[in-house]
C-alpha cells in the first residue's frame, strides 16, 4: 500500500478532539490542518487543496452540515467525513449530509481504527486514480 502523504482538514470545535485527530493522522503520514468551526473549514478548503476532510456536525458559527454543503457544491469529489455524537439534532443533520453526498459518518467517540480505515480508503482511491 502506498504511504503517500494525504492533506487532511479536521474541523471540530473541541480542542481535545482536534489534537487527538492530529495525533492519529500524523501517525498515518498526513499533513493536518485544523479548523474550529464550519465557516473556517470552508475558508480553509478555498485556500488550499485537501484530499480528505473530517467535519464535526455540531459547531459554532456554522454547523458542519452547512459547511459540508458549501464545500461539496464547489468540490464534489472531495471526501468529507461527518463526525458527531448521537443527539437528535445531530442525527437529523447526519442523515441530511449522507443523503447529499457526505463520504461517511463516524460517531463519537470514535476509535483510532475508524480513522485509519477512512485514511487508507481515501489514500488507496487517490493512488488508484493517479495511476
Amino acid at each position: 500500500m502506498s504511504r503517500a502523504q494525504l492533506r487532511v482538514l479536521v474541523a471540530d470545535d473541541e480542542e481535545t478532539i482536534r489534537e487527538l485527530m492530529r495525533f492519529i493522522l500524523n501517525d498515518q503520514q498526513c499533513d493536518v490542518t485544523m479548523a474550529t468551526n464550519g465557516r473556517d473549514a470552508v475558508l480553509q478548503v478555498e485556500e488550499r487543496d485537501f484530499d480528505l476532510v473530517f467535519m464535526d456536525i455540531m459547531m459554532p458559527v456554522q454547523n458542519g452540515v452547512d459547511a459540508f454543503r458549501e464545500i461539496h457544491a464547489r468540490h464534489p469529489r472531495l471526501p468529507v467525513v461527518m463526525v458527531s455524537g448521537f443527539g437528535k439534532e445531530a442525527q437529523n443533520l447526519r442523515e441530511d449530509a449522507l443523503r447529499n453526498g457526505a463520504y461517511k459518518f463516524i460517531p463519537k467517540p470514535f476509535s483510532i481504527a475508524d480513522i485509519r480505515k477512512v485514511v487508507d480508503e481515501v489514500r488507496t482511491a487517490r493512488d488508484a486514480a493517479a495511476s
